[in-house]
């Protein structure tokens, strides 16, 4: 008498094919944006308008990121961009207004 979990007929060396298609990793529907936010974000000095792109692309991702349809693997780039990109702006505008440049 055998193991009472094996089935009669199969020998239990042998192993059922696994299907290697399969992944466990989460289906995004969208890449995340978080580099080209934080370099927009880095460019603020050249103009101001890569600043304000860089805030409306983050405003726009950061959302998405928290409901799990874009790759949450950005989120800290992108959290990143939209500060740095924020406080340049601000004292871009502040320094503009002293310095009435």
């Amino acid at each position: 008498m055998g193991s009472p979990f094996v089935e009669k007929g199969v020998s239990p060396r042998i192993t059922p094919p696994v299907d290697v298609t399969s992944s466990c990793d989460p289906v995004y529907t969208e890449r995340h944006r978080g580099i080209p936010i934080f370099v927009l974000s880095c460019f603020r000095f050249c103009c101001q308008i890569t600043a304000v792109i860089a805030i409306v692309m983050a405003m726009n991702d950061l959302p998405k990121i928290k409901r799990g349809t874009m790759d949450p693997r950005g989120e800290y780039l992108t959290t990143t961009g939209l500060v740095l990109a924020v406080v340049t702006l601000i004292l871009t505008l502040h320094a503009d207004r002293v310095f009435g440049g």
